[in-house]
């Protein structure tokens, strides 16, 4: 099966010597790696999605989208900080300019391994038409691409935090994502309960070695309260609209036994508990979320892999 991915980000100029200058050039070269081990098997395409003042930060091998005009800091109430973009605004970009088969979007601070794009084409290839890989944590002393080999090399560790996302061309017509901006707590909620809510075969990927991220943290400090504010009502605003189209065959964790989903539903930050019980309730005999291969494992065995391992 030909398939054709279109992927864009979202450069900015950073300053010069932090951590995301670094991150992003390191990205960039990542995502280059990674085209030319899949070159034969895959067509991949890359877009960028920017603003004018930004435009020295988008690599030549990417190609330019209309620049964006409309920031968070153009609404009212608004203690105005940095310039961040409509998420709708990138995608529709994409969505424009490209007649790829599917689409991804990620951060551009997310770096991609060598077999990313022939990962996300087997998975295609089994029917899954949205999906989104959560990326590993690796070590936050790597500054430049020539350490990409060493980053490569580290397992690092998981995060429950949504930043990449693949889907299929003609699912993004039905998106809803109202006036949510990157950069902010809950556009990565947003995007994930659009692809939940309009996929046929939706899957989350919490596992899988696919992208990484420089830096073991897991939660920084996003924007100020009005920044915030605005972004979490708009994702409410979308799940209201929306709801009617989400199925629990869709949602992760549905199939756990009750105590457990909703203990994880409640804890995990991206998914609005409210919404997720009310959906339990109402679709109570419906198929749900298959489980992973993780959980069909026995359990016996994986606790004694890690009794016995030798750490050193």
């Amino acid at each position: 099966m030909e398939v054709k991915i279109a992927h864009i980000v979202n450069p900015f100029n950073a300053k010069e010597d932090s951590e995301m200058a670094a991150a992003q050039l390191i990205t960039f070269e990542s995502m280059r790696r990674a085209k030319s081990f899949s070159s034969e098997r895959v067509d991949i395409s890359f877009f960028s999605a920017q603003f004018e003042e930004d435009l020295d930060s988008v690599p030549s091998d990417f190609t330019r989208t209309p620049n964006l005009s409309n920031s968070i800091i153009h609404e009212e109430g608004i203690k105005k900080e940095q310039t961040l973009p409509y998420l709708k605004d990138i995608l529709d970009r994409l969505y424009e300019n490209t007649d790829a088969d599917y689409l991804v979007y990620s951060n551009v601070d997310i770096g991609l391994m060598p077999q990313f794009y022939t990962a996300v084409k087997e998975i295609i290839n089994t029917g899954t038409d949205a999906f989104i890989i959560n990326r590993r944590r690796v070590s936050g002393n790597y500054t430049s691409v020539n350490q990409l080999d060493q980053i490569y090399s580290e397992t690092g560790f998981m995060h429950n935090g949504f930043d990449c996302f693949v889907f299929k061309r003609s699912l993004y017509p039905k998106f809803e994502l109202g006036k949510v901006c990157v950069g902010i707590p809950h556009v990565g909620n947003t995007l994930a309960f659009n692809l939940m809510c309009f996929a046929d075969k939706f899957r989350l990927f919490p596992h899988k070695h696919l992208t990484f991220h420089i830096g073991f943290e897991l939660v920084k400090r996003w924007g100020n309260k009005s920044y915030l504010k605005h972004n979490k009502e708009e994702y409410l605003n979308v799940i209201k609209k929306n709801i009617h189209h989400l199925q629990l065959i869709n949602v992760p964790g549905s199939s756990y036994p009750i105590h457990k989903r909703y203990f994880k539903w409640l804890m995990n930050p991206n998914l609005h508990f409210p919404t997720m019980l009310s959906l339990d309730l109402k679709q109570w005999g419906t198929d749900r979320y298959p489980f992973s291969e993780q959980e069909k494992r026995k359990k016996f065995q994986e606790w004694l892999q890690k009794k016995v391992k030798l750490d050193k």
